[in-house]
């Protein structure tokens, strides 16, 4: 009887345990979702009320890149920026194509960079821009990432 009873406990105790842990795992997903959500708004107010001509795409791609904070992680000589966790942007044109920076921005998780600034790019490290640029944009920031 004690053995039933005790079984009968610790399945509770796990039950209690996963849902406790089911529902930290939400509360992240909706929090984590909130922050990039609102970042994300913040950056398209800002790129709306800038006045830069969207089809000038070196400007555009310049404010881009500050809006979506890509000096965060980048190092960039052009816009100043001394980010330290991905490759360094400079001379970006001399080392590969527009194929290629497109893809590192939209897909960058199919182009893993080796240069990071402690080795090889660690996957997932940059946020996948698919989801939150389209098109046009990811070519503005192209254009002008290769216009250095």
């Amino acid at each position: 009887m004690n053995s039933q009873l005790g079984s009968q406990q610790s399945g509770s105790l796990n039950r209690a345990l996963i849902t406790g842990i089911a529902i930290v795992i939400i509360i992240g997903a909706v929090v984590g979702g909130y922050f990039a959500f609102r970042r994300t708004l913040i950056a398209d107010i800002r790129e709306s009320t800038s006045g830069v001509d969207t089809t000038d795409q070196i400007a555009y791609g310049e404010l881009l890149f500050q809006t979506r904070v890509c000096g965060s992680c980048h190092t960039l000589d052009m816009a100043g920026t001394v980010g330290d966790t991905g490759p360094n942007l400079t001379g970006i044109g001399a080392r590969h194509d527009a194929a290629y920076v497109y893809q590192a921005i939209m897909q960058p998780n199919a182009v893993i960079a080796p240069n990071c600034p402690e080795g090889p790019c660690q996957p997932g490290v940059m946020p996948d821009f698919s989801a939150i640029l389209d098109d046009d944009q990811a070519n503005a920031l192209v254009v002008y990432l290769l216009s250095q």
